[in-house]
């Protein structure tokens, strides 16, 4: 069950800092998109921006993933989990896309879905921010329909 699109523009700044004492700082957010169904594969894409004055230290560090868990207790049990190794260009963007195929018989089935995007604290000292700027969710079935 894929939700309804939304409508007007969305987006969002996840944060993450590393502060001089060694202290370590960070935003995420999770939605739950319904419950795990069997013998199918979501695919997930997120578009990221960076903005044109940031530092290198304040480069774009993130995770997206798919986790199953419920309504109660969140995000619980990673499906498929996916750290950005490639930083966008100042000013630049970067679409990535994460697979998870939920087997035939799903261990999961029953559970609720959640769409999990997490910035993630660096070695150097200071902020890096992440500008989440459209994400989407397919549903393909073996018939090959969305």
């Amino acid at each position: 069950q894929t939700p309804a699109a939304p409508h007007g523009r969305q987006w969002a700044y996840l944060n993450a800092e590393t502060f001089a004492d060694g202290r370590l700082a960070h935003s995420s957010m999770h939605q739950a998109v319904g419950e795990v169904a069997e013998n199918v594969t979501y695919r997930l894409s997120v578009t990221t921006g960076r903005l044109a004055d940031s530092p290198k230290h304040g480069g774009s560090t993130y995770t997206i993933g798919l986790y199953a868990g419920s309504r109660e207790s969140g995000p619980t049990l990673p499906l498929q989990v996916w750290r950005d190794p490639v930083t966008p260009e100042p000013g630049g963007s970067a679409t990535v896309t994460v697979d998870y195929d939920s087997p035939m018989h799903t261990p999961f089935r029953g559970q609720t879905l959640f769409i999990v995007i997490e910035a993630v604290p660096g070695t150097d000292i200071g902020v890096r921010q992440v500008l989440i700027d459209d994400v989407r969710l397919e549903l393909i079935t073996p018939e090959g329909s969305t």
